[in-house]
């Protein structure tokens, strides 16, 4: 049975001391991609979205900076490292959806998104430095949504 939180509710114990979760860049690159791709089927602006994570849990989150054009939508989500001291935390991560001539999901990093160049990544050589678990996350989340909408394209 999933579970459904917002950083807001979720804490743990380390040390004696109540901490907050954060949520996962990844998790964050989801969420985005999930919302861009829900605004460009129903054209419609949204103001969070519901993220499956691989853990069993549901996410909530804020989706910000929305441009919707013709034949794409964009969008952020505002990184939330919760009590971890991440570098990261902060930042906006965004993405852009739009639907594209073929049965596949095509998933590529964009800006700040390095390029594999050597061995040692569990990526191959040449592609976005997204790791299996993100990677997967966001393809699991996008089939999610097209299956919801009945929707038979494919995406970029």
């Amino acid at each position: 049975m999933r579970k459904l939180f917002n950083t807001l509710n979720l804490t743990k114990i380390v040390d004696n001391k109540k901490l907050r979760y954060g949520y996962t860049t990844g998790s964050c690159s989801t969420a985005a991609a999930a919302a861009a791709l829900t605004m460009l089927i129903t054209g419609k602006e949204i103001d969070e979205i519901l993220v499956n994570l691989p853990n069993e849990i549901d996410l909530i989150v804020k989706v910000n900076n929305i441009i919707m054009g013709s034949d794409f939508v964009s969008c952020s989500i505002t990184k939330d490292a919760g009590d971890d001291p991440d570098t990261t935390d902060g930042i906006e991560i965004f993405a852009r959806v739009s639907f594209n001539n073929t049965d596949e999901i095509n998933i590529t990093g964009g800006l700040g998104i390095g390029l594999v160049t050597k061995k040692g990544l569990p990526v191959d050589i040449g592609k976005s430095a997204i790791n299996p678990v993100p990677m997967k996350m966001i393809e699991e989340n996008v089939r999610r949504i097209l299956n919801e909408y009945k929707v038979n394209k494919g995406l970029d």
